[in-house]
């Protein structure tokens, strides 16, 4: 199996050699390298012109389209068996394409494959995604299924199912439009239990200093309406961001049930319309409750209070939690 690694380069100069000999550092050979300088104001395309490696092609942006459409230039010029997907300014773990092309290999029926990410700046931080398919549709329904930069996919199956990234889709949240578009289209998912790459969180990301509630509220209506959901309003979609950790505007008691009858309102609709996997989307919205308890109890006794009175279930430690963040307040910060 041959393998293209593609990289969409905006203004990433600090870190894309690091970046670039992670690639070139793989335990497993690489086809060819593909690294599309997406406009760049910094010296990005110095730093791609200044490598000699012959798997490095370069090519130049005149205008800054974006990471999606960046990556789709690269991925419309692949030549490999396998298209690797890699951020300019993450690192790649050295058997990370080793450990993507043996899974594929082994596991025909999926087209496209994640991996864990671990933090840069801590590197005890490690995330992951759903393993399997439907539980990974479930999770689009509020964040990403397989994180962007550890993405590897069959040439073969975007060639067969058109699967490409749209000139219409926002700038944030592409990936998980991306996601979203390839399981409608019919491409199975999956993700390995191994760290592929290590992330960088930072004001480099392409989703700082943007309107946050504004991407937030154009993307969670894509991918809703997508799913055949009713264009929600404005006062649901503000809600349904509580299931991404995300609080457009202060939360009180009345947030804690509005987001419990979305959670039960989203069970109903889903289990009517069945465009969703049902058993792994309920066990999805029961952890948005789940996770959802410690950012309401940051917030004060009337929210877990409410949280309880909604159906919470309250343990000991959740308890403890609470009562710690309360007591390390000062005077001016007491809870009412």
């Amino acid at each position: 199996m041959t393998v293209s690694v593609i990289i969409p380069v905006h203004n990433k100069a600090p870190y894309l050699l690091e970046c670039l000999k992670s690639v070139l550092a793989q335990t497993y050979p690489v086809l060819e390298i593909i690294a599309v300088d997406d406009a760049s104001t910094d010296e990005s395309l110095e730093i791609l012109t200044s490598r000699k490696d012959p798997r490095l092609q370069v090519v130049r942006l005149t205008s800054n389209v974006g990471p999606g459409l960046a990556a789709q230039h690269a991925m419309d010029m692949a030549q490999g068996d396998l298209i690797v997907r890699m951020d300019a300014d993450d690192v790649m773990m050295p058997d990370r394409i080793a450990l993507q092309v043996d899974f594929l290999k082994g596991h025909s029926d999926i087209d496209s494959c994640g991996m864990a990410i671990q933090l840069v700046h801590d590197q005890d931080i490690v995330r992951r995604c759903p393993a399997h398919h439907d539980a990974i549709v479930a999770q689009l329904v509020f964040g990403v299924g397989l994180y962007q930069p550890t993405m590897a996919v069959r040439r073969a199956s975007l060639v067969r199912s058109g699967l490409r990234y749209k000139a219409e889709w926002p700038f944030y949240g592409e990936d998980r439009l991306y996601q979203l578009e390839a399981v409608l289209l019919g491409l199975r998912l999956a993700n390995l239990e191994g760290v592929g790459v290590r992330y960088r969180e930072g004001d480099q990301n392409t989703v700082h200093g943007r309107d946050r509630w504004a991407d937030h509220r154009a993307l969670h209506t894509r991918v809703l309406s997508a799913l055949g959901h009713p264009t929600p309003t404005d006062d649901q979609l503000l809600v349904h961001a509580y299931g991404s950790r995300y609080f457009p505007e202060p939360a009180g008691p009345k947030s804690v049930r509005a987001f419990r009858q979305w959670l039960d309102h989203l069970d109903r609709w889903a289990a009517r319309e069945g465009t969703l996997p049902l058993a792994p989307f309920r066990e999805r919205l029961d952890r948005a409750w789940e996770e959802v308890y410690h950012p309401f109890a940051d917030r004060g006794p009337s929210l877990v209070w409410a949280y309880w009175r909604s159906g919470g279930q309250l343990t000991w430690a959740q308890m403890r939690y609470a009562l710690g963040v309360w007591m390390e307040r000062t005077p001016k910060q007491a809870v009412r």
